[in-house]
């Protein structure tokens, strides 16, 4: 649309009884350009589309969303919420909006919910099922063998990690927690079973290090 050309003085007149909406139109450009030339100039709207006095607006919040209340009056839910803030209207019944409930589940409604999914992804019904493999790994991981070859890999680069050179037991200077060194598989575990205890496969990081590997 086209450019706005007014002056602030201009501005603040036909604010006074306009929208941003309607001095757009008078001036073939957008309300969005109006209220930038507003800003710019440091003038204030006095007319708005949405301004129900606090008793009205606190009545019809007890009773309906901002997202009906919205509806309702043709205007957006921002501009509801800002009208809420700006006169300190809360929920008489759970003081906070984000408390405001939805549809509400008697206690034996969501028993039954839970009953009919329980199971329902379960092994061979889940899309992402691969033959029970995760269980075979996680068992593989708990072996003595495994464990063994995690000490050694440890032991043999100093307990440090080789990106950074962190030490184990390290604490961090962000969160202030103990840092533990990860053993991370330059093969991986699941794709090459016949090198997840390899020593030339072990590379030892933090877990910051670690995360970066893998993405």
């Amino acid at each position: 649309m086209g450019k706005l050309n007014i002056s602030k003085e201009q501005l603040e007149t036909l604010s006074k009884t306009n929208t941003c909406e309607e001095i757009g139109r008078m001036y073939g450009c957008s309300a969005e350009l109006v209220r930038r030339a507003m800003h710019k100039n440091g003038v204030k709207l006095s007319r708005r589309k949405f301004d129900p006095s606090k008793h009205d607006l606190e009545q019809l919040y007890q009773t309906m969303s901002m997202r009906q209340i919205a509806d309702h009056y043709g205007v957006g839910e921002t501009v509801v919420w800002a009208r809420l803030k700006e006169h300190g209207i809360v929920l008489q019944e759970f003081g906070n909006h984000r408390l405001k409930p939805g549809r509400i589940f008697s206690l034996e409604h969501r028993k039954n919910l839970s009953k009919a999914h329980t199971g329902r992804w379960e092994g061979d019904k889940n899309p992402n099922w691969k033959g029970g493999v995760h269980h075979q790994n996680l068992k593989a991981r708990a072996t003595g063998e495994y464990k063994q070859w995690r000490i050694a890999a440890l032991a043999a680069k100093g307990n440090r990690c080789e990106c950074c050179g962190v030490e184990q037991d390290t604490v961090c200077n962000c969160c202030g927690v103990k840092i533990r060194l990860h053993v991370h598989h330059i093969k991986p575990f699941s794709k090459y079973p016949e090198l997840r205890y390899e020593p030339l496969n072990a590379e030892v990081l933090c877990p910051r290090c670690h995360a970066a590997r893998h993405d």
